[in-house]
């Protein structure tokens, strides 16, 4: 009996290894981007850590909000989401959230700019 129930676990323990390496690995996420200032945010890029795609937006009018897809189909490690932005003559930047393996671990994410901070949201957890 003992023998058997340490091959399960051998089993179970190559599945799960197996599975953490794969299902992360998906298109992108949707990037969204509220300016809850009273001024116009300008020349704004999203990237990753990997910078592999950029995604470039030349303004966003205050008190609008943008929605964009940042493909991942290339990114291969772990990083962090980067959101970089001018408003009133000041270049901003901000490093948020982790993906995995290439893969977004989020359906979106969510960049609230407001007077003196910028507020991240995640969406929904993947599951694949």
């Amino acid at each position: 009996m003992q023998f058997q129930s340490m091959k399960n676990y051998k089993f179970f323990l190559v599945m799960l290894i197996l599975m953490s390496c794969f299902p992360l690995k998906k298109d992108g996420t949707d990037i969204i981007i509220e300016n809850k200032t009273n001024s116009t945010l300008k020349n704004i890029t999203i990237t990753t850590s990997e910078m592999v795609r950029t995604i470039y937006v030349d303004s966003i009018d205050k008190e609008k909000s943008l929605t964009k897809f940042l493909s991942m189909k290339n990114n291969k490690t772990d990083g962090t989401y980067i959101i970089s932005y001018e408003i009133n003559d000041i270049t901003k930047q901000v490093k948020n959230g982790y993906y995995t393996n290439g893969g977004s671990l989020n359906s979106s994410i969510k960049f609230i700019i407001e007077k003196d901070t910028t507020l991240v949201k995640f969406g929904k957890m993947k599951i694949y």
